[in-house]
């Protein structure tokens, strides 16, 4: 991963944003990291990943009892929601 500075990036905008699409950048203010720009590819993987995680959560949650379908069926649709 790339890191570079909120000045950096403001200098050379183009050119990070071609970059961005083949590594992820992590763009830092003097304290802290402010936001990571990654390929549109790794972003999807990512939310199929989490998606995948969310699935197997409400999987146990009902194996356990401690959700009906109908209460998973609706936290995972307002999360959807939440998403788009």
């Amino acid at each position: 991963m790339q890191i570079i500075t909120r000045s950096t990036l403001a200098g050379n905008l183009d050119e990070y944003l071609d970059n961005a699409t083949r590594q992820a950048i992590e763009v830092e203010s003097p304290h802290h990291s402010k936001l990571v720009m990654l390929p549109h590819a790794e972003y999807e993987r990512l939310k199929e990943v989490e998606d995948a995680y969310w699935a197997i959560c409400a999987e146990k949650a009902m194996e356990n009892g401690l959700a009906s379908p109908e209460e998973v069926q609706r936290l995972l649709t307002e999360r959807a929601n939440e998403a788009a």
